[in-house]
């Protein structure tokens, strides 16, 4: 039955439910028109076939039969050697999960696609007769009620905000996660100029890729549980809820990485997800956050270590263009060492700006040894707190989930007398004022150093030994307990920073998730950017404590973003209150 006759036979049930509107239709039909042109009643004719037609359009999408439209269009055209890339030939592929809308309809799905750029990329939508797109409501499609399927390439990356990054993923093979999204409307779509109170036509996604090792998932619906099976291979799931207690779109995961060896690490569970069933060698386990690998009967062995790449040193320039003294774009290229022939491998620039805060940009295509590779780095000109800029220029590629960096030279960049930076746009340099403040309050931070085996020490190609940290500190404001988007409101996170080439690998800023209250004694769990204490870099190496208000001052927010403290390696103690002593080398 072809679009046309579903769309007829739609038409018909729906005059089955309600023959009073049909009656009063074809009594209207029998009228004549009258000389002089439309009439009133041809008029309210009109108006009631529109009604008809609009009701036809509801029930559609209530049956799940629905005419097809154009195709989703994307942001801009993928390149295979760019990006994301394209979809390899038959590397696209519509996975049996369905997941019921709680409005009824179309059901939500999910699909897998391998990319030219070594990537696998899963996307969200509502399935209609075997395709994955998206539906023409909520403003979407200009309302057509249509169903517009998504075209192959149509990658999260080109289809932009509010159709790619809520609704799909892109992960490197052997990466595993645990997503959420929250924001997508009935649609598949995020309508960014959609009511924010509709509440109900806002949706909370948790899916994910978990691996050939995940067995089952828990997770919440209302105020109960339940379990369901993973789909078998790829560790596939997709639940579909409705959004409670915010309206901004927000996206979350958790990684982990699969690999053939026991040194695989289990992503654990997030979103509506409250615990994930492993099985490793015969032997189930449950992660309910704080799975550990040999708590999995893992030994926690280190991933193999990659061949060292020979040395190489290329010849750095900087390009600027200036416009009326101001440096409107600045690049900096060199000729490529080595190859990129994936989204594993990139060429990165990165600086030292504002003291410890690091800044970076890295290239985005394929290039073959003695390409020219260029990789804009104005943004980060803007951001500097000086006039002069040291960047540093690495070969970078991902081995079992870590950065294998590989140093190729650093070059410093001086503004030219009489020139400045373009500022950063209004919204993007108030917005950075609030997130990254500068004044602190030197309040005292507790910084304990916990000890990592040397397993674990090779498994982030560090040192023996090394460490993760605690930090304890008392919180001068009080903080309500997160609700909705967290970065939108009050909080308080604790960064690490590491400058030194033989230190630690600074971790992802970790936000202290609970209500606070103002003067309470604040003291986080195992915080996992990792350290190696060397006299050397002992006082340049730690972690900074800051508290974020990310809107205007308000009577329930009354105090302005703020640096609590900062506490270095140098001041740390072990967990037996004796001073960490770090060893000459």
């Amino acid at each position: 039955m072809d679009a046309i006759d579903r769309y007829g036979q739609a038409l018909v049930d729906a005059a089955h439910r309600d023959r009073s509107r049909w009656r009063q239709l074809r009594a209207l039909l029998a009228l004549r028109r009258p000389r002089g042109g439309a009439s009133v009643n041809a008029r309210v004719l009109i108006a009631v076939i529109a009604i008809v037609l609009a009701t036809g359009a509801i029930a559609l999408a209530a049956t799940g039969v629905i005419l097809t439209g154009s195709p989703v269009g994307t942001v801009r055209a993928p390149i295979a050697t760019a990006g994301e890339g394209i979809p390899e030939p038959g590397g696209s592929r519509l996975l049996p999960l369905r997941a019921a809308d709680p409005a009824g309809g179309l059901p939500w799905g999910m699909r897998v696609v391998h990319t030219t750029r070594g990537l696998v990329c899963v996307q969200i939508g509502r399935v209609d007769g075997g395709q994955l797109g998206q539906l023409g409501v909520d403003g979407a499609f200009a309302n057509d009620g249509r169903f517009h399927p998504l075209p192959a390439d149509a990658l999260p990356e080109v289809l932009g905000f509010g159709s790619g990054s809520l609704a799909g993923n892109c992960a490197s093979p052997g990466d595993t996660y645990a997503a959420e999204s929250n924001g997508l409307e009935l649609s598949a779509t995020t309508n960014l100029h959609s009511s924010p109170g509709a509440l109900s036509d806002r949706r909370q996604i948790s899916f994910g890729l978990l691996g050939v090792h995940a067995v089952s998932i828990d997770y919440r619906e209302g105020s109960r549980t339940s379990t369901q099976a993973v789909l078998p291979g790829l560790g596939a799931y997709l639940i579909v809820q409705r959004l409670a207690g915010s309206t901004r779109s927000s996206v979350s995961e958790t990684d982990g990485r699969d690999e053939p060896g026991n040194y695989s690490m289990p992503a654990g569970p997030n979103g509506a997800v409250t615990a994930v069933t492993y099985r490793y060698g015969g032997r189930t386990c449950v992660d309910r956050g704080n799975l550990r690998m040999r708590s999995c009967g893992l030994s926690e062995v280190p991933a193999p270590s990659p061949a060292p790449l020979p040395a190489a040193r290329v010849a750095l320039h900087v390009g600027l263009r200036i416009q009326q003294h101001v440096i409107t774009s600045a690049q900096i290229s060199f000729r490529a060492p080595y190859a990129v022939t994936s989204a594993d491998q990139s060429y990165s620039v990165s600086a030292q700006i504002c003291g410890h805060e690091l800044a970076g940009a890295a290239s985005r295509s394929d290039v073959a040894p003695g390409g020219l590779v260029r990789i804009a780095v104005a943004d980060i000109l803007s951001q500097a707190c000086s006039r002069v800029v040291a960047f540093r220029v690495e070969y970078v590629r991902f081995l079992a989930g870590l950065p294998q960096p590989t140093p190729l030279g650093s070059i410093t960049l001086r503004e030219p007398a009489g020139t400045h930076a373009a500022p950063l746009p209004t919204p993007l340099l108030e917005l950075r004022r609030r997130t990254h403040p500068t004044r602190s309050l030197h309040a005292r931070i507790q910084l304990t150093l916990l000890p990592k085996t040397r397993a674990a020490c090779d498994a982030a190609y560090l040192l023996f030994p090394c460490y993760a940290g605690r930090i304890a500190f008392t919180a001068p404001y009080s903080i309500d307990a997160p609700g909705g988007e967290l970065f939108e409101q009050p909080h308080y996170t604790i960064e690490g920073f590491a400058n030194c080439s033989v230190g630690g690998r600074p971790g992802a800023t970790d936000p202290v998730q609970r209500a606070v209250k103002a003067d309470e004694k604040v003291v986080s769990a195992a915080l996992e950017p990792s350290f190696v204490l060397t006299r050397r870099c002992a006082a340049h190496e730690g972690f900074e404590v800051t508290y974020i208000n990310p809107r205007r001052s308000s009577a329930r927010a009354p105090h302005e973003s703020v640096i609590v403290g900062t506490a270095t390696l140098a001041q740390a103690r072990l967990p037996n209150g004796q001073r960490a002593e770090a060893p000459a080398r």
